[in-house]
């Protein structure tokens, strides 16, 4: 008979791979899943499936919830194959809602208005403020942008809005009297303005822009 003799050569570089990555997302993100090179392709054990991928990371666009679980990866070069790596488990945190920004998006030159977010535990404004509300007086158009955080893993969501300035109406108000008991006044307003809020003696109010008031008395004279 005869002898034949068999090399098995150990590849240098087969440790057992180990996966990094984030243990935590937030839905919506993008993350890699990475492993140490020395292979020449690694084959991937996921929520999803088996992947067979030559990079040394496992790039996940736009977590969804299926992406949640166990992971595990083998390196392969050759004819050899590692052993598992230890099993990586990913978790998901849901992304806070859109914050809602309350408060008026348009405001007279020199005055002021209060913008209220909700929706987080955290709150980042642009104007640097930490706070849900703040109040904002500005001398041209600006827009406020809140991100809210509502989870200690850093998921976030945010929101703009923009407060546009108006300049106050002209007004001009006048009457036709003096009057006499039992005619009727007549009150006019000269202006660009488009809602009206009139006050008076007696109690007198009215939205129109020129009201009448029917049966005049002594009661009713003064300032409108």
């Amino acid at each position: 008979g005869f002898i034949d003799t068999l090399d098995i050569k150990k590849e240098q570089g087969q440790a057992k791979p180990e996966i990094s990555g984030p243990i935590k997302s937030c839905l919506g993100d993008t993350i890699n899943l990475k492993v140490g090179s020395g292979y020449g392709s690694y084959i991937w054990e996921t929520p999803n499936g088996i992947l067979t991928l030559q990079d040394t990371i496992l790039k996940i666009q736009g977590v969804r919830e299926q992406d949640a679980g166990r992971y595990v990866v083998r390196g392969n070069s050759g004819a050899c194959t590692s052993e598992k790596s230890d099993t990586f488990v990913l978790s998901l945190v849901t992304r806070p809602e859109i914050p809602q920004i309350m408060g008026l998006d348009s405001i007279c030159i020199g005055s002021s208005t209060t913008l209220t977010a909700n929706g987080g535990i955290m709150y980042l404004w642009n104007t640097g403020a930490t706070t849900n509300a703040i109040n904002v007086s500005t001398i041209v158009a600006t827009t406020y942008t809140v991100t809210v955080t509502s989870n200690g893993v850093g998921c976030i969501n945010t929101a703009s809005t923009t407060i546009i300035l108006t300049t106050a109406p002209i007004l001009t108000v006048s009457n036709n009297g003096p009057y006499c008991p039992g005619e009727t006044i007549e009150l006019f307003a000269t202006t660009n303005a488009t809602s009206f809020s009139w006050i008076g003696p007696n109690g007198f109010t009215s939205n129109e822009q020129n009201p009448v008031i029917p049966n005049a008395n002594i009661s009713m004279a003064g300032t409108y």
